[in-house]
C-alpha cells in the first residue's frame, strides 16, 4: 500500500498543532510570524528542488525525482495545513474576540457586514479554484509549452492558492450567510460518506491497480474513457469502505468504548425528560415573563431543588407517623 505515503506526512503536520495553539492563544502575532517563517522555508525548499531538478508539474513528465523531492515531501505538502490554520484563527476571532482589541475580528466584522466583500470571495474564490483544477488539462498535454519559472511557481504555490481559493467560498458559509450552500454542506447524506472516505482513500488503487495490470492490451485514453473509470472507482472504492466499516471498524470501536472507555456503563439523569420538556416549553413560565435559557435552566433546577426537598420532608414524616403507630402496638 504504497499510496498511504501520506500518513506520515498528516501526522508531522498535527504534531504542530499544540505548539501552534499554545503560540496563537497566548501571543497571536509571534504565532502567525511562526507560521510565515515556517512556511517561507518549506516554499525555499520547494522552489530549490524544482528548479535543481527541472521538475515539471505533468503527471507524464514526471521522474523518479519528481516523487521522490518534491510529491511525497512535507514541505511540498503543508501550505494547505497553514492555509487551514489561519482560517482557524480567523472565526475564532469572530466569534470569541472583541474588535477593540483584535485586528482579525475587525477584518471579519467587515466581511460579515457587507454582502460587496462576500460577493466578491465568492467570485474570486471560485475562478481559483476551478483555474487550478482545468490548468492541468494544458498542463499535461502541453508540457514543453510551459518555461521553467511557471512550472516552479506552479509545483510550490498551486496547493496553498487551491486552499486559499476553496476557503474564500466556505468562510462567509461558516460565519453564518449562504444558507442555500450551508444547507447543503448540512444535507444527513455527507455524515456517512464522511466516515467511508478514509476506507475508501485505503482501499481504492488497489481496484485501480487491479484493472490495469490485468488490462490485455493498452488502452486509448479519453474524457470519457477518465470519467466512466472514475465513477466505477469511487462507488466500489466506498461500497468496500462500507463493508470493511461495518464489518471490522464499527466492532471494535464499540469493544474499545465498552472495555477502555466505560461506554458499557449505562448513565441515568434524574428527571431528565420533565427537564428536557421544561426547556423546550415556553407554556412553562408565565407569558408576561421572559427568561433566558441559562435562567430557564436555573429555575428548573430550583424546582427540583425544591421537590427533592419535599420528598424527604414527606419521607422523614411517613416514617414518623409509621413509629408512632407502632409504639401502642408494642406497650399492648
Amino acid at each position: 500500500m504504497g499510496w498511504t505515503w501520506y500518513l506520515p506526512n498528516d501526522f508531522q503536520f498535527f504534531l504542530l498543532i499544540p505548539l501552534l495553539a499554545f503560540l496563537l492563544y497566548k501571543r497571536k502575532t509571534i504565532g502567525l510570524i511562526f507560521i510565515g517563517v515556517f512556511q517561507a522555508i518549506c516554499f525555499g525548499i520547494t522552489i530549490y528542488s524544482a528548479y535543481a531538478q527541472d521538475l515539471s508539474p505533468s503527471y507524464f513528465e514526471a521522474t523518479d525525482n519528481f516523487y521522490k523531492l518534491y510529491y511525497h515531501r512535507p514541505w511540498a505538502r503543508i501550505p494547505p495545513f497553514f492555509v487551514g490554520v489561519i482560517v482557524a484563527v480567523l472565526l475564532y476571532s469572530f466569534k470569541n474576540e472583541e474588535a477593540s482589541e483584535s485586528k482579525c475580528k475587525r477584518m471579519m466584522d467587515k466581511i460579515d457586514n457587507s454582502k460587496k466583500i462576500r460577493m466578491i470571495m465568492y467570485v474570486s474564490g471560485t475562478i481559483l479554484f476551478w483555474a487550478l483544477i482545468f490548468i492541468f488539462y494544458p498542463i499535461n498535454n502541453y508540457p514543453d509549452s510551459f518555461p521553467q519559472f511557471f512550472n516552479v511557481m506552479f509545483l510550490t504555490f498551486s496547493r496553498g492558492i487551491f486552499t486559499v481559493g476553496m476557503n474564500l467560498v466556505l468562510l462567509p458559509v461558516l460565519m453564518g450567510h449562504n444558507s442555500l450552500m450551508r444547507k447543503f454542506l448540512s444535507m444527513d447524506i455527507f455524515t456517512p460518506l464522511a466516515r467511508l472516505t478514509f476506507g475508501a482513500y485505503l482501499v481504492h488503487p488497489t481496484f485501480m491497480l487491479f484493472d490495469s495490470l490485468n488490462t490485455v492490451r493498452g488502452e486509448y485514453m479519453t474524457i470519457n474513457y477518465g470519467i466512466v473509470h472514475f465513477i466505477c472507482f469511487i462507488v466500489v472504492a466506498f461500497v468496500t469502505s462500507c463493508i470493511f466499516t461495518l464489518l471490522v471498524e464499527t466492532p471494535f470501536m464499540n469493544l474499545e468504548k465498552t472495555f477502555l472507555m466505560g461506554g458499557g456503563k449505562k448513565k441515568t439523569r434524574k428527571n431528565s425528560n420533565s427537564q428536557e420538556k421544561l426547556l423546550n416549553s415556553d407554556s412553562t413560565f408565565d407569558g408576561a415573563i421572559n427568561l433566558s435559557g441559562v435562567q430557564k435552566k436555573a429555575y428548573i433546577e430550583s424546582i427540583n431543588s425544591f421537590e427533592d426537598e419535599d420528598s424527604t420532608i414527606i419521607e422523614n414524616n411517613l416514617t414518623k407517623d409509621n413509629t408512632a403507630d407502632d409504639i401502642p402496638a408494642k406497650q399492648m
